[in-house]
């Protein structure tokens, strides 16, 4: 596998669940291969030279894929620590095992709600996370996006680390860009592999609304409005003029 990945990750499609590197960059997406294993007999699901399958995507990376057969065995696996750790009280004991376990699963199932809710207590456990822990959260989220990027819930969550545990401390003019910059390239990489992604583009809505309030202790607010309808123009321009949620988000910017 490629330097750099701190852990493997999974895809899902109809012909397959992929595992992939996470390279530490801003292009930590999951990656799409062609199937390239159909499901042994019985007598060699036990072979791993039977169920694994090296390939390498259009960019030249290297990913192992895994048959969409195995999801049966997967998630027997994985869903069973996160619903006993769901039913323990606040606060929990290991915030730490906690994210552990939820990471896996969500990047089989971005949309397991009893993930995603154990994922949040574990991280309000840690409060106030150091901008390292912020930083991880963001890019797991990031990953789960590419895996789900029309998944509401996953939205909301981003949407939370960044209002209760990013801004609080955020209030200068370089932090507000920054975050915003960052923003865009994942709402455009959910957008593109989703189109007319409503969810993305709210996101943005709701994130923009967030801001709104430490905006107005900066001096470039508007420079950021200029910014950011330049952002979604060009992203329109770039092969997704018919986008219409990209479209509303314009029409809400200008009647701001």
């Amino acid at each position: 596998m490629p330097g750099g990945c701190l852990y493997s990750h999974f895809y899902k499609r109809d012909s397959g669940l992929y595992l992939t590197d996470l390279e530490v960059n801003n292009r930590n997406e999951v990656a799409l291969i062609p199937p390239t294993k159909q499901p042994p007999s019985s007598d060699a699901m036990l072979d791993p030279a039977s169920v694994f399958a090296l390939a390498t995507d259009d960019q030249g990376q290297l990913h192992l894929g895994i048959p969409i057969w195995t999801l049966p065995l997967i998630l027997p696996v994985l869903i069973p620590p996160v619903i006993a750790l769901g039913a323990a009280a606040d606060p929990l004991t290991d915030p730490y095992h906690a994210l552990e376990v939820t990471r896996p699963l969500l990047f089989v199932c971005a949309d397991h709600s009893p993930a995603l809710n154990l994922r949040k207590r574990a991280l309000e456990a840690l409060s106030p996370l150091t901008d390292a822990q912020v930083r991880t959260e963001l890019m797991h989220s990031a990953v789960f996006l590419s895996r789900s990027p029309a998944s509401s819930s996953q939205w909301h969550h981003r949407l939370w680390i960044i209002s209760q545990q990013e801004l609080p401390r955020k209030t200068h003019d370089g932090a507000m860009s920054d975050i915003f910059t960052r923003e865009h390239a994942v709402i455009a990489r959910a957008a593109a592999r989703k189109q007319r992604n409503y969810y993305a583009w709210t996101y943005r809505i709701r994130l923009r609304q967030a801001l709104e309030p430490t905006l107005g202790l900066t001096s470039n607010r508007a420079q950021i409005d200029q910014v950011d309808e330049a952002l979604v123009q060009q992203w329109l321009l770039d092969g997704h003029g018919g986008d219409s949620s990209a479209k509303v988000y314009l029409a809400w910017m200008g009647s701001r």
